[in-house]
């Protein structure tokens, strides 16, 4: 909370100085990971899988699926706060899962190895690197579809904007 907190206060022209007592994100913005997961679910998840699509999520969501991606990151990880930070992924994993649901036509239940799901997870999390690409710079990058977005091989396209009035 306190890393979003300043993230917003800083988009507004302030200062702002980040004190937590372990590594930055493991606090209070861990800790409430339940009720943002809830909040996900019942805003998004419900809406079926292209609401999950990095260019139908609003700006709030994509940096929560962003932050998230970040605390899968090996790196990341705290052997004392391994079980928190799993916790935290929920909204990625839902959406991912979400998507899946949708390309096998909606079966009652769902089976994988976890090297695909993986997989499967990079491949959103890329998806959704993209997309902010997209909104916070000059560079478009062509958004995948419910149909290619976990596809490995799949060509990404990515061009500058053209200046205004040029």
């Amino acid at each position: 909370m306190g890393c979003s907190l300043a993230f917003y206060l800083a988009q507004q022209g302030r200062s702002v100085i980040v004190i937590d007592r372990g590594r930055i994100g493991q606090g209070a913005t861990a800790a409430c990971a339940g009720g943002i997961r809830a909040q996900f679910s019942t805003e998004v998840l419900r809406r079926g899988a292209a609401a999950v699509l990095p260019q139908h999520l609003p700006d709030r969501w994509l940096d929560a699926l962003l932050e998230e991606a970040d605390l899968l990151a090996p790196e990341a990880w705290d052997s004392q706060e391994e079980a928190r930070v799993h916790e935290c992924c929920a909204g990625l994993l839902g959406a991912v899962l979400v998507v899946l649901m949708a390309q096998r036509g909606h079966p009652d239940q769902l089976e994988m190895t976890v090297s695909t799901l993986m997989s499967h997870l990079h491949c959103y999390i890329l998806a959704l690197a993209a997309e902010r690409v997209s909104r916070d710079t000059d560079i478009w990058v062509e958004p995948p579809t419910l149909a290619n977005l976990f596809d490995e091989e799949r060509a990404v396209q990515a061009k500058r904007r053209s200046a205004e009035g040029a």
